[in-house]
């Protein structure tokens, strides 16, 4: 299986949520609620199964999570 670096960059950004998500001790229901977003959307994103998730989404999960927005989302991979 060929991985892409943006196929990469959809893990990277699934487990940072996934991360920040558990370090504020709430579950994908909670963390949906309180950012307006349905559960399986949640789900989706951790599971790195959202293709194109929208910046205002992870902007909506960074206040939630009371993290800035770029610290959910991997740097581009300078190496290619």
């Amino acid at each position: 299986m060929v991985v892409t670096a943006y196929n990469e960059r959809l893990v990277g950004l699934a487990d940072n949520i996934r991360r920040e998500r558990k370090r504020a001790g709430l579950t994908q229901r909670a963390l949906a609620e309180r950012a307006g977003l349905t559960e399986l959307t949640i789900l989706k994103i951790e599971r790195g199964q959202e293709r194109n998730p929208k910046l205002r989404t992870i902007r909506r999960l960074a206040r939630v999570l009371e993290v800035s927005y770029d610290r959910l989302i991997p740097p581009p991979d300078e190496t290619l």
